[in-house]
């Protein structure tokens, strides 16, 4: 015992010199001891003799200072001692809540420390490190010191979380230089197919990876990738890539989101361009297009026969997808028309002689309307997309073409609103109506578009009229109900 307190002795002088002393050779003869102690086999009981009979808030600086040093040495301790140290240091604090606030912000840094270390660490298949919230909550629950403290712990472990160490930063440094990069492509074509070919299955895999390719549009122009040596047959990839995605529907819908500002962005620096390479958008943007609509079209039967969650009913994910389709669908509008007009009058078609059989069969009208509600969608969506972006006569004469299918769908759903209406349709088609009404109805047109000089010589004026009144007042019933 005599031999413990000449050591804690020494050591509580050792904190004097190293926190309080003016003499620089006795601090550096401190922080020579300091190392030595952390790196002998005795750091850990020595800080535990500081803490529980030091006499001197300095001592536990001192015993801090040596366990932040000691749990974050390259080579880290085993797992179970740093659970050991966090507990004893957790438990510490809870009995010694009157503590000398710089004290107390180290030793809460220590705790911080271990835990960011030590987060994706696994004992016994839990993640151990992970429970600090548990403990934070006991802390909340006892006196206001012991909230203080609390507090103090989730402060110092988001900035903990939060910080970028430098060591991190070389990492990034030498990981995007080109020999490194050729390394890690070696690496991953080297690894097994269930490490390599098959890590996009993974959910959390696929949603970083399609972050990461929205980044490139944020990291570089469009005239920049363009002439970078191989960019055909990466943008080629990519492309599949997308369409593949889009076809698997049900796998990782949020992940779209990311794919879609990529193509988004894309086409929409199209017009700045200036180089002569070629960027290969008018091959694959329509392809994209074509993908997103055929998949939702697709998806329509499986929703209703499986009963899934219909993704047309989530109507803010749905706007913000044929928002950025809207800007995709302008690189090369002809072909997007043409695909639209095509599927718009094979499922108007099935879907009248389905009302007009005389063995009516419920499920396929379902799934027909389904269809027809995506289709108005996509058609509303382009037609809306002329006030955006720049529009020609042909633009609009085929905007007149999509708009008249609308118009005569509504004619055929009316005549048969007392046997049977669809509330998806009614409201893909008032949605549509307010677009047009936007794009093609208004004072502050310059000239008559051709949209609308094909509709009025298609269409009456009060059959207009008759259209338009029916769907306003079951629209409005609709809400009502």
């Amino acid at each position: 015992m005599a031999l413990r307190g000449q050591s804690l002795a020494k050591l509580e002088v050792l904190s004097n010199h190293l926190f309080e002393g003016t003499d620089l050779v006795q601090q550096m003869q401190a922080e020579k001891i300091v190392l030595e102690l952390i790196n002998s086999p005795d750091c850990l009981s020595q800080c535990q003799l500081l803490l529980e009979q030091g006499t001197t808030s300095y001592a536990q600086v001192l015993a801090a200072t040596c366990l932040s040093r000691l749990v974050s040495r390259a080579s880290p301790l085993p797992i179970e001692q740093r659970i050991v140290i966090r507990n004893y240091l957790l438990n510490y604090i809870a009995s010694q809540p009157k503590l000398a606030p710089f004290v107390m912000q180290a030793l809460v840094q220590v705790i911080a420390k271990i835990t960011k270390l030590g987060w994706f660490e696994v004992l016994k298949d839990q993640l151990v490190f992970r429970d600090i919230t548990a403990d934070v909550k006991k802390f909340l629950q006892g006196t206001v010191d012991h909230c203080i403290i609390g507090v103090m712990i989730l402060s110092e472990l988001t900035q903990e979380m939060n910080l970028v160490s430098m060591f991190l930063s070389l990492c990034k440094e030498v990981f995007l230089e080109p020999e490194t990069l050729d390394l890690f492509f070696d690496l991953y074509h080297s690894l097994p197919p269930m490490l390599s070919q098959s890590g996009l299955s993974d959910p959390g895999n696929y949603h970083e990876f399609c972050r990461f390719l929205a980044r490139l549009k944020t990291n570089y122009q469009l005239g920049e990738l363009a002439v970078v040596e191989g960019y055909p047959e990466v943008i080629q990839l990519i492309a599949n890539f997308t369409i593949t995605s889009l076809q698997h529907w049900q796998f990782a819908p949020n992940s779209v989101h990311y794919l879609l500002t990529l193509w988004q962005r894309l086409v929409a620096s199209v017009p700045f361009v200036k180089t002569a390479e070629p960027h290969l958008l008018d091959t694959y943007a329509p392809e994209i297009t074509k993908a997103y609509i055929t998949s939702r079209l697709e998806c329509v039967p499986i929703v209703i026969r499986d009963g899934l969650e219909d993704p047309l009913d989530d109507t803010p994910t749905v706007f913000q997808q044929l928002e950025q389709l809207c800007t995709i669908s302008r690189c090369e509008y002809e072909k997007t028309c043409t695909l639209l007009v095509q599927l718009f009058d094979q499922n108007a078609q099935n879907y009248q002689k389905l009302l007009h059989s005389s063995s009516r069969n419920p499920l396929e009208i379902t799934v027909q309307e389904g269809r027809l509600a995506w289709l108005v969608y996509f058609v509303g969506t382009f037609v809306g997309g002329r006030l955006t972006y720049t529009s020609t006569d042909e633009h609009d004469a085929m905007d007149g073409e999509l708009s008249c299918r609308v118009f005569q769908l509504m004619s055929l759903t009316d005549a048969h609103l007392l046997q049977s209406s669809n509330e998806k349709v009614e409201l893909a088609i008032l949605w549509f109506l307010d677009q047009f009404r936007k794009t093609y109805v208004g004072d502050q047109l310059q000239h008559t578009p051709k949209a609308q000089v094909l509709i009025q010589s298609r269409i009456v004026k009060y059959i207009l009229f008759l259209t338009f009144s029916p769907h306003i007042i079951t629209d409005v019933s609709l809400e009502q109900d």
